[in-house]
């Protein structure tokens, strides 16, 4: 039963490193979804270059609502004149041959395993509890040593604390990552049916 005992002794360590692990993997999805976003946009800035009517620019918008009206103003081009709708279908077949990398599956796996080690913190506290409890049974016959059982109790309080604690934190960073993830998967989404549309044109 050693290993219980080391095992315990680690626990919080190892809650520190999934911590630290978790915080690495949001900040490359953060940089990847930032990256896939402004690619997203150079690519509708590119495709509607050159036509009649573009969007007007406004400076108060973030640039998922500069997209939103980029994609409204594509697909309205379908009930426009011809003269922008050739000219649309040309920046797309020029936008072909450098294609934009629509691929999600990979950042929506990473994505998913984020959201999943949010809900292993609290079982690691409790885990770290549970090893405590055991640590304080350590001892030989009827000897109670008291080092042995103050550091178990002292083992399972930390662990509890920065399980519920980083469990807590990664939530509110999750819930408001998934809803960049989600406005990004939605506006890549149009934008797939946008241009298959007018390829089929």
């Amino acid at each position: 039963m050693e290993w219980v005992y080391v095992l315990a002794d680690q626990m919080l360590t190892i809650i520190l490193l999934v911590a630290v692990f978790e915080l690495v993997l949001y900040a490359v999805l953060f940089v990847t979804t930032s990256n896939r976003t402004q690619q997203l946009f150079d690519s509708l800035k590119n495709m509607l270059r050159g036509i009649k009517e573009p969007p007007e620019k406004d400076s108060s918008r973030d640039i998922h609502d500069e997209i939103t009206v980029l994609l409204d103003c594509a697909e309205s081009i379908r009930r426009s004149s011809s003269e922008d709708f050739e000219r649309l279908l040309s920046n797309i077949q020029i936008q072909n041959s450098r294609k934009l990398d629509l691929k999600t599956h990979g950042l929506n796996c990473w994505n998913n395993v984020a959201a999943a080690i949010v809900q292993i913190f609290p079982l690691l506290g409790i885990l770290g509890t549970i090893l405590a409890i055991g640590q304080s049974m350590q001892g030989q016959g009827i000897k109670v040593d008291a080092t042995v059982i103050v550091k178990a109790f002292t083992n399972a309080i930390d662990t509890t604390i920065f399980g519920l604690l980083f469990a807590v934190f990664y939530m509110i960073v999750d819930a408001f990552f998934q809803a960049r993830a989600n406005k990004l998967n939605g506006e890549l989404e149009k934008y797939r049916s946008i241009i298959n549309y007018y390829e089929t044109q």
